[in-house]
């Protein structure tokens, strides 16, 4: 596997938009404290998040039709960062809100495109470029919430979407001529038609949807979960939730040797839901702090390869068509980050936050059982598992 120029760059694009998307949820509690509002109307940042990229992944692929991958990768990146630019700069929930939903709208494109261009460049182990990129966004994300808590005591948490701007704006200066691949104009997927991906294509895209579900519900949820039922300060809460996106870290760089040493995709992706529901409860049910903070960790190994092995196994059942199926990927990131944290948010509002969280459950359970489904159809098929 060789990794040149523009698969470093789509690495790079994926850390910084999981590096943004990380640093709401250990901001949100700092926010809701500053702003006095409930958890409902914190919940409505990620919602805000969630319906760009539903708006973006219905029709990025149009617009990298019309603008080129090359365009539209660099217009999300400076989206990106002109949203976090808002939630820096935002002294009412209502412009915070408005700024998640931009990074949504415009990091729906960086999310695409990356996944695109990488599937586009690596082919057969694309499971191995997508699972090393995501590595690489889970060391970025890692640093958001330990660099938010830092920034909260000593500057502003403010400050921790401030930086992103100027690397983003630096970074389209210094590389705004390099190529990536383009579609060609008899590509399949420059006409994208949702009926022609295919069952197999869209089992995994509701997949998708419930793996991004629980991710989102830990991501954005656990440095609360820790402050307002396991006991933690504001600012140790969000240091703390930094552990599950150290597993997450810890866990991709487990996936990636793994898969380079010939493991299925498949396999891993029901490897990684068992380590995810081991780690969860253990993180739900610990009855001492330290057992909470190891579940956490163990849940963040589990939840690491979840969507990178999904998307892989998605693309590799659309075919050629790679701009529609990864701008419906983006959808399928959106439809879950819309829907998993409001509804948390509003069962904490009515249930508390550590009842409220028992959802991570079933949505496990749902993932597994539709990963069976496509074994199992393959199998009929005769067709070989991957």
């Amino acid at each position: 596997m060789t990794r040149g120029p523009a698969t470093w760059l789509m690495y790079a694009g994926l850390g910084y938009f999981n590096y943004l998307t990380c640093a709401m949820g250990p901001a949100l509690p700092l926010l809701r404290g500053e702003l006095a509002i409930s958890y409902t109307v914190s919940s409505l940042h990620f919602t805000a998040f969630a319906v760009g990229l539903i708006f973006s992944g219905s029709l990025v692929d149009r617009v990298a039709g019309v603008l080129g991958r090359r365009a539209t990768f660099w217009l999300g990146i400076v989206g990106l960062g002109g949203g976090g630019l808002v939630i820096a700069s935002g002294t009412h929930a209502s412009v915070t809100i408005a700024g998640a939903l931009a990074m949504g709208i415009f990091g729906g494109g960086t999310l695409s495109m990356t996944s695109t261009v990488l599937s586009e460049i690596h082919g057969a182990h694309q499971a191995t470029a997508l699972t090393e990129a995501n590595l690489v966004a889970s060391a970025a994300g890692a640093a958001a919430p330990l660099l938010v808590g830092w920034l909260a005591s000593a500057t502003s948490w403010r400050a921790a979407f401030v930086l992103p701007a100027a690397v983003g704006a630096g970074a389209l200066f210094a590389l705004r001529r390099m190529r990536l691949p383009e579609p060609r104009a008899n590509d399949a997927e420059r006409v994208p038609r949702a009926n022609g991906l295919g069952l197999e294509f869209w089992t995994f895209w509701a997949i998708l949807v419930l793996v991004d579900c629980i991710e989102f519900s830990m991501a954005a949820w656990a440095s609360t979960y820790l402050r307002d039922a396991a006991g933690f300060s504001a600012a140790s809460a969000a240091t703390a939730a930094s552990l599950f996106l150290i597993g997450m870290l810890a866990g991709r760089g487990a996936g990636t040797r793994l898969l380079l040493q010939g493991a299925k995709p498949r396999a891993l992706l029901k490897l990684a839901l068992l380590t995810t529901v081991a780690g969860f409860l253990l993180f739900r049910l610990g009855p001492v702090a330290s057992f909470a903070l190891v579940g956490l960790l163990l849940t963040g190994v589990g939840v690491a390869n979840l969507w990178p092995l999904a998307l892989s196994l998605a693309l590799g059942a659309a075919g050629d068509a790679r701009d529609a199926a990864a701008s419906r990927a983006s959808l399928a990131a959106g439809v879950g980050a819309f829907s998993a944290p409001l509804a948390l948010g509003a069962a904490a509002d009515g249930l508390g936050i550590a009842n409220a969280y028992w959802l991570v459950v079933p949505l496990v359970a749902a993932a597994w059982l539709l990963v069976e489904q496509t074994q199992r159809a393959r199998a009929l098929s005769g067709t070989p598992n991957r």
